[in-house]
């Protein structure tokens, strides 16, 4: 039997593709570090170098481990491209900063790091279309990708020819695009009816989640965890991120600190979809560590949903309470409101949490719920039913509902227990 050459050749592959990004993250560092106002902010510049490095050695893991799964190879190529990307911005900055005219080379540089951005965005989308085999299992997949490559790729082209100057930083003077054709002018500031195009993006992306949404519906066992571990960790980073820009909103409209919603938007994204999704994704194709999904999606729901019932009876009853107060005192009795509706909440708070733990089983954990009412009414019947045939029958048929086992098979052993005064005969 002839050994298999292909994964020390990914190993070699991928390690050569991570090493050149780590270069280019370096040379990245350097080129940032003499342009001071002209760059993004130290904060945001190390955010960005964070998650380009994990998606890197993530990438490497999956491609060394998987090299036919091309997720791995995905991951590799967008920190590539993004790290490239952003060498070329900075470097156009660097020499817009040491002197260099907008019409020379600098235009090159700032050109590529244009054109790029609609193609890493493209690679996040194929790689949630691909996870987690590496394969489109069923049509509306396939034209998912096919109208992703699609229409990036003209989107793309579109955005390369466009001769709308590029903006390199806000601070430096914009420099023109060399090979930009008068024809497809504001293509990409969408000042023109040509910019309608980019709304083109729905079309794959809408059929991107439908193909995500059938997959997970179509799918069982491993690949159930697997999905539903990511969509998980997705939906609790756009979660957080919403719930940030709410705040934030709501601060701005207010006058107050815009701080915490920053906060949240930040973690949203930059921890949220920058490193943890990237990392469910990378541990789900590695299968380690794939823990009781179901279990911690449904304490999710339920503590969300318990968390915003007793907020709404906590300002509920301070809201009630003060205008009860007031009204009958001609004061409010802030404390006494405050500290009557936290005993309240607090007393609440058990039969809130089973309420809720019900409600979420009946609506998303169906055959959980009901395999909890079969056992519990079997525990009913068992109290008084004397007849051991009739127990026999009812147990087999609850273990039938409840675990669906391939055989089952129920063993009684019998022990004669002598009245009293009676001593035990010795079995023969």
């Amino acid at each position: 039997m002839r050994p298999d050459r292909t994964r020390p050749r990914a190993r070699r592959l991928a390690l050569g593709i991570a090493v050149a990004v780590g270069l280019l993250i370096v040379a990245d560092a350097v080129l940032r570090l003499g342009l001071g106002r002209a760059g993004e902010s130290v904060p945001s510049t190390l955010q960005s170098f964070l998650m380009l490095a994990t998606l890197t050695v993530l990438g490497a893991l999956v491609a060394a481990r998987r090299p036919r799964n091309p997720i791995g190879w995905l991951m590799l190529g967008s920190a590539l491209v993004s790290s490239l990307a952003v060498f070329a911005k900075y470097l156009a900055a660097r020499a817009l900063l040491g002197g260099a005219s907008i019409h020379g080379w600098v235009r090159w540089p700032a050109w590529f790091q244009n054109t790029m951005s609609a193609v890493t965005v493209s690679i996040v989308v194929m790689i949630f279309l691909l996870f987690p085999d590496g394969r489109l299992p069923f049509p509306l997949a396939r034209w998912a990708a096919g109208s992703l490559i699609a229409v990036v790729g003209g989107l793309t082209v579109l955005s390369a020819i466009d001769p709308s100057p590029f903006v390199v930083s806000t601070n430096l003077p914009k420099v023109p695009n060399p090979i930009g054709l008068s024809a497809i002018r504001g293509f990409q500031t969408g000042s023109t009816a040509v910019g309608a195009l980019w709304f083109l993006l729905a079309v794959p992306l809408v059929l991107a989640i439908a193909s995500v949404v059938v997959r997970l519906r179509r799918s069982h066992g491993d690949e159930r965890q697997q999905l539903t571990l990511v969509a998980y960790a997705v939906g609790v980073s756009l979660f957080v991120t919403l719930a940030g820009v709410v705040l934030s909103t709501f601060a701005q409209q207010a006058g107050t600190s815009e701080s915490l919603g920053d906060a949240l938007i930040s973690l949203g994204t930059n921890a949220g979809l920058g490193l943890v999704v990237p990392g469910v994704v990378a541990m789900t194709i590695l299968r380690h560590r794939m823990y009781d999904i179901d279990r911690l999606v449904n304490r999710t729901l339920v503590y969300t949903l318990l968390t915003a019932v007793l907020a709404a009876i906590y300002v509920g009853l301070v809201v009630g309470l003060g205008t009860v107060t007031r009204s009958v005192g001609g004061r409010s009795g802030r404390g006494v409101v405050v500290a009557t509706s936290t005993l309240a909440v607090a007393a609440l708070f058990r039969p809130v949490r089973r309420r809720a733990q019900a409600v979420i089983d009946r609506r998303f954990y169906r055959r959980r719920y009901d395999a909890a009412r079969t056992i519990g009414a079997f525990a009913s019947r068992l109290r008084t039913e004397a007849d051991l045939e009739s127990l026999r029958r009812d147990l087999l048929n609850v273990v039938s509902e409840t675990m669906q086992p391939a055989t089952v098979s129920v063993w009684l052993g019998l022990r004669r227990v002598p009245g009293p005064g009676i001593q035990p005969a010795d079995d023969p």
